[in-house]
């Protein structure tokens, strides 16, 4: 990749290919070259035109959800190619106004009508105490402007064809980090949902790395699809990557998983997974505790202890309210 905000000089990269423009892409594929230009006139051996410009004519000036801008365009212009691009006015007198052209028409005058849908091109009232007082443009007559072009070369469906992608779709951590995490302590199961895995089928195998060059990798790591604490810690909030590759990808190719994990306090009831992936079970133990080989938790007290609790007050505040019912009738 290659850019410059010089897009009218001509630069060698490398020895290996000329560049014109603001910014470009040239890739190689075995002996194949496949370019992307953006804002450009040269890449490798390949000629474009870098963008159209011209002067404003006219445009909407009151309030309305069918907003246009009519141009003259220098050179010679192919309408079909406006739609999508993008309108830069000069930013000389202007906050950088820009508008995505969504279609073009030209005129029997030879300009052309650029509409810009419901983006209104007000900036504000002259006057902010008289509203009938006319408005602020971004844009003016008889300014310049720029419409940026881009183009490709080669094969550009090569590229997309080479590239590989893993059957791995997401990762679930299944808890937080409970508040005064220890090293060795779990901290949940990683589940992988996986596009080749359907009823009836066997689960395929997965392969966890954590990412050291992301994030807060190393107060982690991974064991048998298993998250554990590398180290004491009471950070509030941890990023972290997984590369997860499944015994369905083909060798190399991996899935990118970014984690955001919160600390949580210490007495909280966690939802986790047990090995039937279609269920969801409520676990209650302490942190970092483990229950068998495959549950698990970092919780406090059970919800019916607090359930029960909270249906004792409200019978017992029912009771009361009677009795006081009854006394005051008297």
């Amino acid at each position: 990749m290659v850019s410059s905000y010089d897009n009218k000089t001509l630069y060698n990269i490398d020895g290996k290919f000329d560049f014109c423009g603001f910014f470009g892409v040239y890739t190689l594929i075995g002996k194949q070259i496949i370019t992307y230009l953006h804002d450009g006139s040269v890449i490798g051996t390949n000629t474009a035109t870098a963008s159209y410009s011209g002067k404003v004519v006219d445009f909407t000036k009151e309030l309305s959800f069918d907003n246009t801008i009519k141009v003259q365009i220098d050179g010679n212009v192919h309408v079909d190619d406006l739609a999508g691009r993008y309108f830069y006015g000069d930013s000389k007198f202007f906050s950088n106004p820009s508008y995505r052209i969504e279609s073009a028409k030209k005129n029997s005058d030879g300009t052309y009508t650029l509409n810009i849908g419901d983006v209104s091109l007000i900036s504000a009232y002259k006057n902010p105490y008289d509203t009938k007082g006319g408005y602020q443009y971004n844009i003016l007559e008889d300014i310049s402007f720029t419409i940026p072009l881009s183009a490709t070369g080669g094969n550009v469906g090569k590229i997309t064809s080479s590239v590989k992608k893993s059957n791995v779709t997401s990762v679930i951590l299944s808890h937080d980090i409970k508040k005064g995490a220890k090293a060795g302590d779990f901290v949940g199961y990683l589940y992988m949902v996986d596009s080749q895995f359907s009823a009836g089928n066997t689960f395929p195998t997965h392969t966890i790395v954590i990412d050291e060059t992301y994030g807060d990798w190393s107060y982690f790591k991974v064991k048998d699809n298993k998250l554990y604490m590398a180290k004491d810690s009471d950070q509030t909030t941890y990023t972290l990557r997984l590369l997860v590759s499944s015994s369905t990808d083909e060798e190399g190719v991996y899935y990118k998983a970014d984690l955001f994990i919160r600390q949580t306090s210490k007495e909280q009831l966690y939802y986790t997974f047990v090995p039937d992936p279609t269920k969801l079970v409520p676990f209650t133990d302490l942190a970092g505790s483990e229950i068998g080989d495959d549950h698990h938790n970092q919780g406090g007290m059970s919800p019916w202890i607090w359930i029960s609790i909270g249906g004792g007050i409200l019978i017992i505040g029912a009771v009361a309210s009677l009795i006081i019912f009854k006394k005051k009738k008297k």
